[in-house]
């Protein structure tokens, strides 16, 4: 019963650490190049990677990235 309680614990501490070091961001530009060229230029004033989660297009282009460290 201890080491269930020990690795739910651990599982939850992990889940926690790994999602306190990403960042969600939104840009929006008038083409996929430039929004993209947005979220990597703010991706690395923090010094981090990126992954882009999302775009989308409506005479606009709206991107959603996740930044991580």
């Amino acid at each position: 019963m201890f080491s269930a309680k020990r690795i739910v614990l651990i599982s939850v501490l992990s889940f926690l650490s790994a999602n306190a070091l990403s960042k969600t961001i939104s840009v929006t530009d008038s083409t996929l190049s430039g929004a993209e060229a947005k979220v990597a230029q703010q991706a690395e004033s923090e010094n981090a990677s990126y992954k882009i989660v999302s775009a989308l297009y409506k005479n606009r282009v709206y991107m959603t990235a996740e930044l991580s460290k």
